[in-house]
């Protein structure tokens, strides 16, 4: 064995030392020494480095390998380590990633809520976060939303009957929590959001507009699709539970709905 790598280093010495190329000797504890060998014998090999001359035994090293336009130099990282001066690979939904984006969003109800008429709903959702650990998000979304149904008027006092068509608008800003599941570099990460915050909305019909102010409560299943290393498409299914108050009188709204969206991840 001593005599291969003696051999090994001599040719290494004699055949490159005219055009001064470099080599990383590879050692047994993991150590590479990138340098040229101006020496050798029997039971060493003579490296000259950046950090002065090095003599190492033979028996430490475990390949000798060419080096095109290397600096000599000493790593004493080991084979196969992370090297300390690359980047760090960052992900999706990793620590610091932010999330910008916006899903549309449909629901349509009819039945006990309506009556026998259904109610259409579409939603614009844009959305942003910042992931504070490896999978979980804070950050808010800012919902714009578009109404529109009908629902049977009794008036007993003038003996008839009507249906009256109305339309309804609402603003709300949620902050919210999300998690992602799945391993960070997946192209498909399943996810659950939940938000919680104010809802304002407007309402108009049979002769009449109002206002009403109260809370909004979401909660969201769905899958990041990832299109692209900073490109994703979300598909959401969510429960929205609104609870309304307009002139002493509170109103409570439950609604599910599907979306889609597309997403920008910063990292």
């Amino acid at each position: 064995m001593r005599m291969a790598v003696a051999v090994l280093a001599l040719l290494l010495w004699d055949g490159l030392s005219a055009n001064q190329q470099a080599q990383r000797i590879l050692l047994k504890d993991g150590t590479a020494v990138v340098g040229r060998v101006v020496g050798q014998d029997e039971n060493k090999l003579i490296v000259e480095t950046d950090y002065g001359r090095l003599e190492i035994p033979s028996t430490n090293v475990a390949s000798v390998e060419f080096v095109l336009n290397a600096a000599p130099n000493v790593e004493t990282r080991p084979i196969g380590a992370p090297d300390a001066n690359a980047r760090p690979t960052r992900y999706a939904s990793g620590v610091g990633s932010g999330l910008v984006g916006g899903s549309v969003g449909f629901a349509r109800s009819s039945g006990a809520l309506h009556g026998e008429y259904p109610h259409v709903y579409v939603s614009c959702a844009p959305s942003c976060a910042v992931f504070v650990s490896r999978s979980v998000a804070l950050g808010a979304d800012i919902s714009l939303g578009l109404g529109s149904g009908s629902y049977r008027y009794y008036d007993y006092s003038h003996g008839y009957d009507t249906v009256v068509t109305y339309t309804s608008t609402d603003i709300a800003i949620c902050p919210k929590a999300m998690a992602m599941f799945g391993e960070p570099n997946s192209k498909y990460l399943p996810f659950i959001g939940l938000a919680f915050g104010y809802v304002r909305a407007h309402s108009s019909g049979y002769g009449s507009a109002y206002d009403q102010n109260g809370v909004r409560f979401k909660a969201s299943l769905g899958l990041m699709m990832l299109a692209a290393q900073h490109v994703g498409i979300p598909l959401e299914f969510g429960l929205v539970i609104d609870r309304l108050t307009h002139s002493s009188i509170t109103e409570d709204g439950m609604t599910l709905q599907a979306g889609i969206g597309l997403a920008g991840f910063l990292y």
